[in-house]
């Protein structure tokens, strides 16, 4: 009994957008070519704005309820056990409550995905101008600042609202976020919000 095998197919010619021209292709072939090609272009271009867009999206409970509840909706996902304390004293400017969130959804993801922790705390605080958000887990530690690190994002984020991030490991990992909240009043946590 013998297999059959499909005869090997050239590779597409450079500039023809992966399309291989057809030996007797129809007298169309060559514009329809060019319109799939300018097809796949666009395409690329949106899923390029839809990746830039996606960047800037959180959820809608962190608009509507604010910080607190938003990291306690975070909190029920997450696989390990989670201690979280939340005391901001009402909201907080937008951009601040929304760093606040990333970083501790990024220490969750963290922990759960690669330290073998068995348990994490996190402590958000209000305290004058500045948010406090420490992330604490206790698993192998190795966390650290690089080339690849959704880490590097977080400490940009940080420091573009005039804030700063340490990152401690060693056994466990702590993650350390102070906040500048250049609002001169917390806004009130039955202010209405919208993203």
């Amino acid at each position: 009994m013998t297999t059959r095998r499909p005869p090997a197919r050239a590779p597409s010619p450079p500039g023809s957008g992966g399309f291989r021209s057809a030996v007797g292709a129809p007298p169309k072939a060559a514009e329809l070519r060019a319109q799939l090609d300018g097809i796949a272009t666009g395409l690329t271009g949106v899923l390029d704005e839809l990746r830039e867009f996606a960047r800037g999206i959180h959820p809608a409970i962190l608009a509507d309820g604010g910080l607190g509840p938003a990291l306690r909706t975070l909190g029920r996902r997450c696989p390990i056990p989670l201690t979280l304390d939340v005391a901001t004293g009402g909201r907080l400017p937008e951009p601040v409550e929304v760093c606040a969130y990333y970083v501790v959804s990024e220490a969750l993801a963290n922990a759960a995905k690669h330290s073998h922790a068995s348990a994490i705390t996190v402590q958000v605080q209000a305290a004058g101008d500045v948010l406090h958000v420490e992330a604490r887990d206790d698993g192998a530690g190795g966390a650290r600042l690089g080339a690849g690190s959704g880490l590097i994002g977080l400490k940009d984020r940080v420091e573009a609202l005039g804030g700063q991030f340490t990152l401690r490991t060693g056994r466990g990992t702590a993650r350390l976020s102070a906040l500048n909240c250049r609002s001169p009043q917390p806004i009130p946590s039955d202010h209405p919000r919208r993203a």
